[in-house]
């Protein structure tokens, strides 16, 4: 009987460690795909902010472009100029001269003066373009950049460039970056909890581990699940193998 009790109470610690064995291996398949999940939004955020960075530089060009033809247009409606007008008209709307001709300066005046409404409508609606565009570059810097990090910098420092080329255009960001920080606090306060909660992990312990990680499950992600489901699979199968023993 005491060889019986003795081979029990040895099944039920193999039990008990596979069990614990078990648990651990979940915890850090969780704990790795966690980080995988980070990494993915990480790398995600930062091809958006790219696009927000060439639409940002394409519509300021519109807008420099805009706001150039606007004040010639504006010199030449004040001065009454018709022969300029004719050319302006010729040059940036590619009205035919034929039709210039045919009409009177009051008419080529009336002509200029729609177009620069049409204009200045069209500048309101690059500037509101523009402000969404930073407001969203903003979101996505407060979520997802750290200041340390050469290549979150080097983007900051690309839309930075572009507030100082709007600034020129009469144009602040200073607002659009408050409201936008705003926003993000709660964001950031969510994120530092989660981190912190996988803190206990010895994968969150050493940035340069988790760098390290990082690379191995870009490289090898296939590879890396696979590793982890197999032995998932074989750690059920050695506590399903102890269950039997124990019926």
């Amino acid at each position: 009987m005491r060889g019986e009790s003795d081979e029990i109470g040895q099944i039920e610690g193999t039990s008990h460690q596979e069990h614990n064995s078990k648990k651990t291996h979940i915890k850090k398949r969780q704990d790795y795909d966690f980080v995988l999940q980070q990494l993915l939004a990480h790398q995600e955020a930062m091809r958006r902010f790219e696009e927000i960075l060439d639409q940002l530089a394409e519509r300021l060009a519109e807008l420099e472009r805009l706001q150039k033809r606007s004040i010639d247009a504006q010199k030449l409606i004040a001065a009454k100029d018709t022969n300029g007008s004719i050319e302006f008209l010729i040059e940036h709307y590619g009205i035919e001269r034929d039709d210039l001709d045919a009409m009177s300066p009051g008419e080529i005046m009336a002509v200029m003066l729609n177009l620069e409404r049409q204009n200045c409508d069209s500048i309101e609606t690059l500037k509101s373009d523009i402000k969404n565009l930073a407001h969203k570059a903003y979101l996505i810097a407060g979520e997802h950049f750290d200041t340390d990090n050469p290549q979150h910098q080097k983007l900051m420092n690309q839309l930075e460039a572009m507030e100082a080329r709007a600034q020129k255009l009469d144009m602040d960001f200073d607002k659009i970056l408050e409201h936008a920080h705003f926003e993000t606090e709660n964001t950031y306060t969510l994120l530092k909890a989660q981190m912190n909660e996988n803190s206990e992990s010895d994968v969150f312990q050493d940035s340069e581990k988790i760098t390290d990680k990082f690379n191995i499950v870009v490289q090898n992600s296939s590879e890396f699940k696979q590793q982890h489901d197999n032995a998932l699979d074989n750690e059920n199968d050695k506590s399903n193998k102890v269950i039997g023993m124990n019926l």
